[in-house]
């Protein structure tokens, strides 16, 4: 099994291949199952885009954002790090 951020890093690309949009992505929108599978909610405020773009890097910036605020006892270079591996596994999951 991968590490959580990749997992979650992948999710979110295989949402985005398709141009799905979450406009409110953060650390309380991504909820883990008993396998650790991650599972993107709260899709209310969702939308399709005619295509892949400058969203994109937007979405992850706030998921950091949240990530850093929400789980203020994590060290941020550890915080830092996952979002490495999640912006990296993104980006593989993009481009296959």
């Amino acid at each position: 099994m991968i590490g959580i951020f990749p997992a979650v890093g992948t999710a979110i690309a295989r949402c985005h291949r398709h141009n799905a949009h979450h406009a409110d992505l953060n650390a309380n929108n991504i909820l883990l199952d008993r396998e650790r599978e991650p599972w993107l909610i709260d899709w209310d405020r969702g939308r399709i885009e005619a295509t892949q773009g400058s969203w994109i890097p937007r979405v992850l910036d706030r998921l950091q954002r949240s990530l850093l605020k929400e789980c203020a006892t994590v060290p941020a270079t550890r915080l830092e790090e996952g979002m490495a591996q999640l912006r990296a596994a993104h980006a593989r999951e993009l481009a296959t």
